[in-house]
């Protein structure tokens, strides 16, 4: 437990040791860590929750609030949290997920946000190849200009409901309603924009998404710029596509750099367009992290994206993906 306001400091330790756990009682940032692995639960609140944010993502953590505040569902999304409660008034219901084994509780999917170093990298073709890759997936399309996930799998006249049509921040959306009511690419399901009236797409909508989804299957966000190191603070793994071009090169050192000081853990992946300026192991040296393998280029993609799709992911693709769901 590492919980700073008074108020609900006692009511906490008093329902832990109605659960039937013993307390660890600190707000030292290396006692959380140190006990972190070990702790059948994690209790913080506002003051704490930075810190927790940075935990190994099978901690289970509540963040609690006094009844004088409410529960930023934001904060929630981004650490990573299990669940929020106000306390006393909910100190029934925190009883209940702490006496809880995690062993008979739904499997928690993973989040795989993938980003581009720059423009043109294959950002949404990487993301849609993960997607149709690893098992029991939702593809996101977290860009609120771009021309459709929809589009770039071949299944823009497929019937489902589209961002527009949805609410993540007003709650109420049952995930499993959710799942069925997306359109789907083959076992992959998509949730894009229309290309017709207001999305209202924004970093917020896409967070709630991410926090409704991830309990019931794994969730692949292809994120703009903009929006990623809010973004990827909600992830499992975030992917990094790489040019093997100077000026992308310089862009990814910006971006991982960022990355890294939020404790994002961080995938990258170099991509060779028509032409590459640089080897895998000179992109490595310069952006300071480790290369986890090659997209080479497909002349032949552009063409079939526009006539039929994109084309199921090639042997090496599968591989790399399958790399990449099994760390995250």
């Amino acid at each position: 437990m590492a919980i700073t306001d008074p108020i609900i400091h006692p009511e906490a330790a008093h329902i832990i040791a109605a659960s039937g756990h013993n307390v660890i009682d600190s707000i030292d940032p290396r006692e959380m860590t140190r006990h972190a692995h070990r702790v059948a639960a994690l209790l913080v609140d506002a003051t704490t929750a930075a810190h927790a944010a940075t935990l190994p993502i099978n901690t289970r953590i509540f963040l609690l609030y006094p009844e004088t505040e409410e529960i930023d569902w934001k904060l929630v999304a981004t650490m990573r949290a299990d669940g929020a409660f106000i306390l006393p008034a909910q100190s029934p219901e925190l009883l209940a997920a702490l006496s809880e084994n995690p062993q008979h509780t739904g499997t928690k999917g993973s989040v795989i946000v993938v980003v581009s170093a720059t423009g043109g990298a294959g950002c949404s073709t990487c993301a849609a190849w993960l997607s149709t890759v690893i098992p029991n997936a939702v593809l996101l399309d977290a860009d609120a200009y771009s021309g459709g996930l929809d589009l770039l799998l071949g299944i823009e006249d497929r019937v489902g409901v589209r961002w527009g049509d949805l609410n993540f921040l007003s709650g109420g959306i049952n995930p499993e309603d959710l799942l069925k009511a997306l359109p789907h690419h083959e076992q992959t399901r998509v949730l894009t924009i229309s290309r017709t009236g207001d999305h209202g797409l924004g970093c917020d909508q896409v967070l709630a998404a991410i926090n409704c989804l991830r309990e019931h299957c794994n969730v692949v966000v292809d994120t703009p710029v903009k929006y990623v190191e809010e973004i990827a603070d909600a992830s499992d793994i975030t992917i990094v596509l790489v040019p093997a071009e100077l000026r992308p090169v310089a862009a990814a050192s910006r971006l991982i750099q960022v990355l890294r000081s939020r404790r994002v853990e961080t995938v990258v992946l170099v991509r060779n367009r028509s032409w590459a300026g640089l080897s895998e192991q000179e992109v490595a040296h310069y952006i300071d992290h480790e290369v986890l393998g090659v997209i080479k280029h497909e002349k032949r993609l552009v063409k079939a994206v526009e006539n039929t799709g994109l084309p199921a992911a090639s042997k090496e693709i599968r591989s790399l993906c399958e790399l990449i769901h099994n760390a995250a």
